[in-house]
């Protein structure tokens, strides 16, 4: 990472202390790549392109296309952190454990894997989180609610939000003040 070790720094240590993160800038800036690097450093996060949910599902994200994308996060962990999330997850209804490789079936509970998840500590970014507003029939509320949800009752479970399009974002998300 090239020159971006201040933002970097900052961001790492805002996913450690807050629940919730908003990394923000115009396009083509570097969030991305800010983000994956923080996340691999941090040893417990888990990526999802919520640009590629949009497209890959035709322009609606579902339940179905958000659970498959967690489920691809976190097979492609690292194995030591991955080992974690494995035991975490061997007692959540419709998760099939293969060696280490995870299969969530259609009546896979998100709500069931956050809660999972919050035993072992994770921050979750969505990049491009923007698009989360096409989530579910109306308008991303659904998704709105779960992580209200986590932020409420899952205090190791974190959140990142990338996004380019600010006032989207902020609109999305119901947030009118941020700082870094």
């Amino acid at each position: 990472m090239f020159d971006r070790e201040k933002e970097l720094e900052n961001l790492k240590r805002a996913a450690k202390r807050y629940p919730i993160v908003l990394l923000l800038g115009i396009r083509r800036v570097g969030k991305s790549s800010v983000l994956k690097v923080a996340l691999n450093e941090l040893g417990n996060g888990i990526y999802i392109d919520a640009r590629e949910l949009y497209f890959s599902s035709g322009g609606w994200i579902t339940s179905k296309t958000l659970t498959k994308a967690f489920e691809s996060a976190l097979n492609s962990l690292r194995s030591k952190f991955k080992r974690r999330i494995i035991g975490a997850l061997k007692k959540v209804r419709g998760v099939t454990i293969a060696g280490v490789s995870l299969k969530f079936e259609s009546k896979t509970s998100l709500s069931d894997v956050l809660n999972a998840l919050n035993g072992v500590g994770v921050v979750i970014a969505f990049d491009e989180a923007q698009y989360l507003r096409y989530y579910g029939a109306r308008g991303g509320k659904e998704f709105l609610a779960m992580i209200a949800h986590a932020y409420d009752n899952l205090e190791k479970v974190k959140f990142v939000f990338s996004g380019s399009e600010v006032g989207l974002l902020h609109d999305f998300l119901g947030s009118q003040q941020f700082s870094i």
